[in-house]
C-alpha cells in the first residue's frame, strides 16, 4: 500500500512556540542542626565548601554535613560575596571572611548601617568593591578605603549589582543605568535608556565566557550589552518579558538563569533573542539568590528552609509547540542531524539542537492507537522506516511517498521490535520481530526471511561494519548471522540460554549486549564476556563517549570500557523511577536521548568530570594546642605529639551520598583504613618523621579523589638529644 505525504518535511505545527524544557532538579538541605531557618544566599569558597547565609547566621556544608559556623545573635547577615574569597557583611557593619569552616573578622565600619551593602566583588588586584544602597561605591584595599559617589564617576548612589570585566574594569548596576569603571574607579562608559536600555533600574548583572555583559531590570526584562563598546546597541531578550523584577542573573551551560521576584527561576537560551520562552519557571515566588558552583551545577534560594540544585547536564522536554512528548515510543537520528520522535499520532522531526525558534515537522501516518511505533531507522538513501507493534512497517521515502509493508508483502511478522542498517545506500535493512528476523533488499525491493536457530522472538538487531548481524533473542542468547548466511549462538553455554533485549556498538567498534540478569556483556569473537552487573529493569543500551550507557528503572550505569568500571548516573541526576519503551534511546555526538514517561530526556554529562572524586580539605589540624598549617611540612615539639585532624570532602554531585574516607596512619603502618567520620585523633605519637595520607571515596567506591598528604616531624625531647 502506498500513500503520499505533501512533503517529506511534513506539516509545521503552528502557533505555539513555548518549550516545556526543564533541567532535573534536587531539593537540598544545607542548614545543619538548624531547622527553622530561611536560606537567603549561597557562596562557594576556595576549598569548594558551600556557605549558607540565613537569618540566624552562617552554615558551612561539604555536601554531606552542614555545620553552624557563626551565630549572628541579634545581628543579621546582610550580604555574602558572589565569588571566592567568601565574605559576609553583617548589619552592624562587621565584615567576616569565611574559610576552613570558620569565620574571621576583617574589619568593622559602622557607616554601613546607614547605607547597607547590596553587592561585593573582589577585583584581580585584591581591591574589595562594595556597592551600597544610598552611599555609592566603597573601594577598600588593606587598611585604606575610599568612596565614589554621584558626581564622582557614578550615575547614582544606589548600587544594586557588580560584575568584574576584562582589564580590571567593573560594571556597576544602579537605579540610573549601568556604569563601567576602570580599575582605579574612573568612569569609562555610562549606559541608560538614552543609549537603548529597556529600563534604567538595573537590578542584576552577569558576564558570559565571551565577555558580554547581561543585565536584569525592574520592568524591562533581560538584555545583553557589549560593555567595551559605548556605541553598541543592547540586545533585549524577550524570555523575561512580563516576568517582573529580575533580582539575580547567572550564566551556566550556554544559558542565562534568572531569579525573578514573583515567578521563580527562568532560563533563557543565549542564542534566542527573538523573545521565546526557553522554559517555564520553577519555585514560584521570589528567588533571593542564584549561584553556580565549581562543578557547573546551578543552585538557588527562594526564602525557604531548603535550596534547589539544577542539573544543567540532564534536561527533560515535556512538550514542544503544544505536542506532548511524554508519550514517545521510539527515537532515531537522521543523516541530516534531525531527531525523529515516534508518538501515537505519527512522527515528529526536529533539529537535534532543540532550540525554541526551530520548528517541529509532523509526518502523519495511518497508525492505530493500539499499534504503536516501537522502532525507527533512518537509512543512507534518505528513507525513514517506522516499525509498529501489530501493523508492520512504514517506509517514508525522500519524495514523501509512504509505503506500508505487512506479512502480505513478505514481512516475517507484523510486530516489529527493532531495525538496523549499515551506512551503505545499497545495504539491506534488518528487522527484528516477534516472528523471527528478515531483511529488506533495496536492489530487489523485497523482503527475505533469515532462518535462525531456536526461538523466533527477536528483540533487537545490530549490523556490524563487516555486514555481520547480531540478534538479541528471547531465551536463545545472542545469534550471529554472518554475511554468507551462516548462523551461530555466541557462548558460553549459560549465555546461550539467556534472553537479551538490547544491542549496540561503541565508538571503538566493540559490540555490547544486555538482557534480564545477563549484565552488560561485550562481544569478543564468538563469545560474550560479562563486564558489569546491571540491577533492575534495563530499557536499552547506547554508546556514549568512550563507554556504554545502560538506561534502567533503578540504575543508569555508564560503563567505561577503558577503565573497566561502572558509574551510576541515576544517582547523580535523580533518574530513578523513569520508565522507557524498550530500546527507545539514541546517541548523538555529545548527547544521549531517551524517550521516557516524563518526557524526552537529554543527558550530556562529561563522564570524566563525574569520575573525578573530591579532594580532601583539612579544616583543622592541631598538635597539642598548636594550630598547624596543612599546606607545609610542620615541626612539632616533643610534647605537642597529640595530633587531631578534622577534614571534609566537598562533593555535591551526590548530595547525601555514600562518602567515606580511606587513610593510612602516620608511622610505619601502611594498612589502608576506612572511616565515615570527619575527625581523627592520635595521642602521643613517637618522635620522628611522619606522613599521613587520606582520600575520599564516593558512589560505592567507583569515584575516588586524589590523595592528600600531611608531613610533619616530632622532635626528640631535649634529654634525648
Amino acid at each position: 500500500m502506498m500513500l503520499r505525504l505533501p512533503l517529506i518535511a511534513g506539516l509545521a505545527l503552528l502557533a505555539m512556540r513555548a518549550v516545556g524544557q526543564y533541567p532535573l532538579t534536587r531539593t537540598v538541605d544545607l542548614r545543619g542542626p538548624l531547622r527553622e531557618t530561611q536560606v537567603r544566599q549561597l557562596a562557594q569558597d576556595e576549598q569548594d565548601l558551600l556557605w549558607v547565609a540565613h537569618e540566624k547566621g552562617l552554615t558551612c556544608s561539604d555536601g554531606r554535613r552542614a555545620v553552624q559556623v557563626f551565630d549572628a545573635g541579634t545581628d543579621r547577615v546582610m550580604l555574602m560575596s558572589e565569588a571566592a574569597p567568601v565574605l559576609a557583611f553583617l548589619r552592624s557593619g562587621i565584615l567576616l571572611r569565611c574559610a576552613h569552616q570558620q569565620v574571621d573578622t576583617l574589619w568593622t565600619d559602622t557607616s554601613f548601617r546607614r547605607t547597607p551593602p547590596r553587592a561585593m566583588r573582589t577585583a584581580a588586584d585584591g581591591t574589595l568593591w562594595i556597592g551600597t544602597y544610598g552611599g555609592g561605591l566603597v573601594l577598600r584595599k588593606g587598611e585604606r578605603s575610599r568612596s565614589i559617589r554621584i558626581g564622582e564617576g557614578l550615575s547614582d548612589d544606589h548600587v544594586n549589582a557588580l560584575a568584574p570585566l576584562a582589564g580590571g574594569r567593573m560594571a556597576v548596576a544602579t537605579d540610573q543605568g549601568i556604569d563601567v569603571l576602570d580599575a582605579a574607579g574612573v568612569l569609562q562608559h555610562h549606559f541608560t535608556e538614552e543609549q537603548g536600555l529597556p529600563d534604567n533600574l538595573v537590578l542584576s548583572l552577569a558576564v558570559d565566557p565571551s565577555g558580554m555583559l547581561w543585565a536584569g531590570t525592574h520592568h524591562g526584562g533581560i538584555f545583553r550589552l557589549d560593555a567595551a563598546d559605548p556605541q553598541a546597541a543592547p540586545v533585549r531578550y524577550g524570555c523575561a518579558d512580563a516576568m517582573g523584577p529580575i533580582r539575580s542573573l547567572r550564566w551556566a551551560s550556554d544559558r542565562i538563569w534568572a531569579g525573578t521576584e514573583e515567578h521563580g527561576v527562568l532560563v533563557c537560551d543565549a542564542q534566542d533573542a527573538a523573545g521565546d520562552r526557553y522554559s517555564e519557571a520553577w519555585a514560584r515566588g521570589a528567588i533571593t539568590a542564584i549561584t553556580v558552583i565549581a562543578d557547573g551545577s546551578v543552585w538557588w534560594c527562594s526564602g525557604k528552609s531548603t535550596v534547589t540544585r539544577a542539573f544543567a547536564e540532564a534536561e527533560l522536554f515535556t512538550e514542544h509547540e503544544g505536542v506532548d512528548l511524554r508519550r514517545a515510543t521510539a527515537l532515531c537520528i537522521t543523516p541530516d542531524r534531525r531527531i525523529c520522535v515516534a508518538t501515537r499520532q505519527g512522527l515528529l522531526l526536529h533539529p537535534i539542537a532543540f532550540q525554541p525558534e526551530q520548528r517541529l515537522k509532523f509526518l502523519p501516518l495511518p497508525i492505530q492507537p493500539d499499534r504503536p511505533i516501537l522502532a525507527l531507522e533512518a537509512t543512507a538513501d534518505g528513507s525513514l522506516w517506522a516499525g509498529t507493534f501489530g501493523d508492520g512497517v512504514f517506509r517514508i521515502e525522500p519524495d514523501g511517498k509512504v509505503r506500508h509493508y505487512t506479512e502480505a508483502q513478505q514481512l516475517c511478522n507484523a510486530n516489529v521490535m527493532a531495525m538496523d542498517a549499515s551506512g551503505d545506500r545499497n545495504a539491506p535493512v534488518w528487522f527484528a520481530t516477534l516472528g523471527g528476523v528478515c531483511l529488506f533488499d533495496p536492489a530487489r525491493n523485497a523482503f527475505r526471511t533469515v532462518a535462525i536457530p531456536g526461538t523466533r522472538f527477536v528483540y533487537d538487531v545490530q549490523v556490524l561494519a563487516d555486514g555481520t548481524a547480531l540478534l538479541a533473542t528471547d531465551g536463545n542468547g545472542v545469534v550471529r548471522v554472518d554475511p554468507d548466511g551462516s548462523t551461530s549462538v555466541l557462548g558460553p553455554a549459560e549465555m546461550q540460554r539467556a534472553s537479551f533485549y538490547s544491542l549496540c556498538v561503541d565508538h571503538q567498534g566493540t559490540a555490547w549486549a544486555c538482557g534480564p540478569g545477563t549484565g552488560l556483556c561485550a562481544v569478543e569473537g564468538n563469545s560474550l564476556r560479562k563486564r558489569a552487573e546491571l540491577s533492575g529493569d534495563v530499557f536499552g543500551i547506547q554508546p556514549y563517549t568512550d563507554g556504554v550507557v545502560a538506561f534502567g528503572r533503578d540504575a543508569t550505569p555508564f560503563f567505561n570500557a577503558q577503565r573497566g568500571n561502572a558509574l551510576d548516573w541515576a544517582a547523580f541526576f535523580d533518574l530513578e523511577g523513569l520508565q522507557a519503551e524498550l530500546n527507545a534511546m539514541v546517541a548523538d555526538a555529545g548527547s544521549l536521548w531517551v524517550a521516557t514517561d516524563r518526557g524526552l530526556l537529554r543527558l550530556h554529562p562529561d563522564p570524566a568530570r563525574l569520575e573525578q572524586g573530591p579532594a580532601v580539605v583539612v579544616t583543622r589540624w592541631t598538635g597539642g594546642n598548636e594550630h598547624l598549617d596543612p599546606d607545609s611540612a610542620q615541626v612539632l615539639a616533643y610534647d605537642h605529639n597529640d595530633i587531631e585532624l578534622r577534614f571534609a570532602a566537598p562533593y555535591y554531585a551526590l548530595t547525601g551520598g555514600d562518602l567515606r574516607f580511606e587513610y593510612r596512619l602516620p608511622g610505619s603502618d601502611t594498612t589502608l583504613r576506612t572511616t565515615t567520620d570527619d575527625r581523627l585523633f592520635w595521642p602521643r605519637l613517637p618522635a620522628g618523621d611522619h606522613r599521613f595520607a587520606i582520600r575520599a571515596v564516593v558512589a560505592r567506591g567507583t569515584v575516588q579523589g586524589p590523595w592528600t598528604e600531611l608531613r610533619f616531624r616530632i622532635q626528640l625531647p631535649w634529654w634525648r638529644t
